[in-house]
């Protein structure tokens, strides 16, 4: 007789033979190079930064198809568990995010639920000499029914779920594989220990926090020379980890009317004028490289990892002018943030696969650059 164990160590051993027959399936992300699926994103920042109105912002954006700091996102079903603010306040703010993005409370009722805890008890795992690694509570065990069906968590904030050592490596290891047992993407905010707000790396407690998600996002203040910030309402977003993409340029953004903008640090010099003309005829080089490919037959891809990337294979044409794709990707995100190019429905047929999705051209576009081809 099979011994049971030994058969199910075996259930684990990867299928060599199996996948040198299939397709390697595409990396797919929540936001594209940030957030990627099927892991757990920690976002991190003291207390009073805006992580709370950033993850507003993500629901609000993932719930309806939106963007999220100018970064396009996959349409998602969200579910959130936000510990810190009452009802009232939470509205006030979700009000704000929704206003920014031109939407009511109700755009988001069919694709967001969020759990108001603020007086409740948030405890996810329960840690104890007779369970070292963990178990979950009567309430993780509810989150794991309620996010059955969603495609993103959002949980706010470590400290309130984790009732643990923050300095324990086994504990610290053992809750991020029990919150990954909750939904398949999860984006869990945290405070960042003395030690790790001094640095500027935004670790929390031990380390082992930082090595079992696999991107870390921190949300911080500009560097400034006394206690307070220089400015108030800047804030720089860094990647701190990124198992999966590239470590993007840092984010800058502003407070402006109840949420975050980005905001370039050299707004209005003479460098950043030059930086945006240039950007500016990148952007053109992508919108009508999008319109060229598509009239030849091809659909392109948001995905960096895709053979048919967007910059990649605008890159290849004569009206690229000689720039790399690397030195277009800059353009390709402006055109997403300026709304001229979207994910939809390219017009393009295949036999096997029917519609095909993937980057096309804004009306905003074609009235921007009237001689698209």
């Amino acid at each position: 007789m099979t011994d049971r164990k030994t058969e199910d160590f075996s259930a684990a051993i990867l299928d060599l033979d199996a996948w040198s027959r299939r397709p390697v399936p595409e990396r797919e992300w929540a936001v594209e190079d940030l957030i990627p699926l099927g892991n757990v994103t920690m976002l991190s920042g003291i207390g009073g930064v805006g992580k709370t109105t950033l993850l507003l912002q993500l629901i609000v954006a993932c719930a309806t198809h939106g963007k999220w700091l100018g970064l396009p996102t996959r349409p998602a079903r969200v579910v959130a568990v936000l510990c810190e603010d009452d009802e009232r306040e939470l509205v006030r703010r979700l009000t704000a995010v929704c206003r920014a993005e031109g939407l009511d409370l109700d755009d988001l009722m069919e694709h967001a639920e969020i759990h108001v805890r603020d007086k409740l008890d948030c405890v996810l795992v329960q840690f104890c000499p007779e369970r070292p690694q963990g178990v979950l509570t009567d309430f993780g065990r509810y989150i794991v029914d309620r996010a059955a069906d969603a495609d993103l968590l959002i949980l706010d904030p470590l400290h309130d779920l984790f009732a643990g050592n923050e300095n324990d490596r086994v504990q610290a290891r053992h809750f991020i594989k029990h919150v990954r047992t909750l939904c398949k993407t999860v984006v869990l905010a945290s405070h960042p220990s003395r030690d790790g707000e001094r640095s500027g790396s935004g670790v929390s407690g031990s380390t082992a926090w930082h090595a079992a998600v696999r991107s870390r996002l921190y949300l911080d203040f500009p560097a400034s020379d006394g206690d307070k910030p220089a400015n108030p309402d800047a804030r720089i977003l860094s990647t701190k980890k990124a198992n999966y993409g590239p470590i993007r340029a840092d984010i800058d953004l502003r407070w402006d009317r109840g949420v975050f903008v980005r905001h370039g640090p050299d707004f209005g010099t003479v460098a950043g004028i030059e930086r945006r003309a240039r950007e500016r005829q990148m952007v053109e080089i992508i919108v009508k490289g999008v319109e060229t490919w598509r009239q030849r037959g091809m659909a392109l891809s948001a995905s960096t990892n895709a053979t048919n990337y967007a910059p990649k294979q605008v890159a290849k044409l004569q009206e690229a002018n000689g720039f790399t794709w690397k030195q277009l990707r800059p353009g390709f995100d402006a055109a997403f943030n300026d709304g001229l190019i979207e994910i939809g429905d390219t017009g393009l047929r295949t036999g096997k696969r029917g519609i095909v999705s993937g980057i096309i051209l804004t009306a905003k576009a074609r009235e921007t650059f009237q001689d698209i081809p």
